[in-house]
């Protein structure tokens, strides 16, 4: 039987508002079953973890026990786009080698905070132009002084791998965003599929029987953290639209971006009557007004190349779902959500919703198979043995870290010495030579 691991996780953790430290904690209980485990966290106060073989640690990155953190055999840094919650993770991994978990692969909002935000103003700038080359840089100072935004750069200046410039390996919960990076990099690029605790929801009761006249009113919910990309404005145009907008409701729960036009929006559309923002609420209230709910709508545009724990929520409660044609929600299955494209937004949404209201048994379907899903692919046990499986890989991670460490030594080396031309005639020979050297030793009797 294999030696018992030892890791450390770096995580936001509840009370915080945000669904990375939920997901850590669905992860945490099936991983202290297979590994020892400590979780890093930055907050003054987090919720009990309940998980036998795990213990939760508060750390400060001017002060880390570096010795305690290089006894572990492997260490994953979960990194998302907030960079309140995740700039001290990613401090600590620019300076520890070890496994990054992208939550987004599309990371220019993040960075862009650190550096108007915290003072990273001269790091970004060269991850800018490291990663993306002159046009990433000059790009980036367009930003610092105030002639674009974060949202004009991100599809083309994502940033991902800047995230990654100390790490050994690289985790994504999107197949297409893993793909892309392992074009971009000579790292382990591995794919997870994000996971969802079902044992705190109920299975929804079988559908009745009956005529499928379904309720007079339908229950539309939109929840999370509605920033820009989330279309709110789209669906509130498109439910103003509908000739019969008064057979629906709409709820929205969570932190919306720009909170008094959407306000406005909704007034100057006279659905007033139609739309009630709850703001932040507790996971309990959440549930309810999901379980409640006939419909979400989960759009993303642009997306930022996550995989989505909203999502996953609402296949939780077997709830159907709207989601835009783009980035990992493009690969779901055709028979578990109802696409809309991104170039004819409003009128998708509201071909959708007259057929909710004429055919609510395929809606009813789809939200069965989703929960179906949830239940094979994004358990937490499954995602707690691939993090144990990454972890047992890191003597082949490490070599290719010093690999990639010791290429880029070189190559500046060599230009100083013989110049552009003597590096690309000599680049094939220092190659092979660095793959030699940090070819991970085999095992005994291997």
């Amino acid at each position: 039987m294999p030696a018992r691991l030892k890791l450390n996780v770096f995580s936001p953790l509840p009370p915080v508002r945000s669904e990375i430290a939920n997901h850590t904690t669905w992860v945490l209980p099936p991983l202290g079953r297979l590994a020892d485990v400590t979780v890093w966290t930055a907050q003054e106060g987090w919720s009990p973890v309940e998980a036998e073989g795990v213990r939760v640690r508060r750390y400060r990155p001017d002060a880390m026990p570096w010795g305690e953190l290089n006894d572990a055999d492997a260490t994953f840094f979960n990194i998302g786009n907030n960079t309140g919650l995740h700039g001290d993770i990613f401090r600590v991994a620019s300076a520890l080698p070890g496994v990054v978990i992208l939550h987004d692969t599309v990371l220019q909002h993040f960075f862009a905070g650190l550096a108007v935000h915290h003072g990273w103003r001269a790091e970004y700038l060269a991850a800018m132009r490291r990663h993306h080359g002159p046009d990433g840089l000059e790009e980036g100072r367009r930003l610092l002084a105030g002639g674009v935004g974060a949202g004009e750069l991100a599809s083309r200046f994502p940033l991902a791998l800047a995230a990654a410039d100390r790490a050994t390996a690289v985790v994504c919960h999107a197949p297409d965003g893993a793909r892309a990076l392992e074009a971009r990099t000579r790292l382990p690029v591995y794919h997870l599929d994000l996971s969802m605790d079902l044992s705190g929801v109920e299975p929804p009761p079988p559908p009745a029987a009956g005529n499928g006249a379904g309720p007079e009113l339908r229950r539309i919910v939109v929840f999370g953290f509605l920033g820009f990309n989330r279309r709110l404005p789209s669906l509130l145009r498109a439910l103003a639209q509908m000739p019969n907008r008064d057979a629906f409701r709409l709820d929205i729960y969570g932190q919306v971006d720009d909170e008094a036009e959407v306000r406005l929006l909704i007034a100057s559309l006279g659905i007033t009557h139609l739309v009630q923002a709850h703001g932040f609420v507790s996971k309990a209230e959440l549930d309810r007004g999901i379980a409640r709910a006939h419909l979400a709508v989960n759009l993303r545009f642009p997306t930022m190349g996550e995989a989505s724990a909203s999502q996953l929520r609402t296949w939780a409660h077997a709830l159907p779902s709207l989601v835009t044609r783009t980035g990992w929600y493009a690969t779901l299955p055709e028979d578990a959500v109802f696409f809309v494209d991104p170039e004819d937004e409003i009128e998708g949404i509201k071909r959708h919703l007259a057929r909710l209201l004429a055919a609510p048994e395929a809606f009813e379907a789809a939200g069965r198979r989703g929960r179906s899903l949830v239940a094979a692919r994004h358990s937490p046990r499954r995602y707690a043995e691939g993090l144990v499986e990454i972890a047992r890989q890191a003597p082949m991670q490490h070599g290719r870290r010093a690999a990639v460490d010791l290429a880029r030594a070189s190559s500046r080396a060599l230009a100083s010495m013989v110049g552009m031309e003597g590096l690309q005639r000599a680049a094939p020979g220092v190659a092979e030579e660095i793959a030699l050297l940090t070819r991970p030793a085999s095992p005994p009797g291997g």
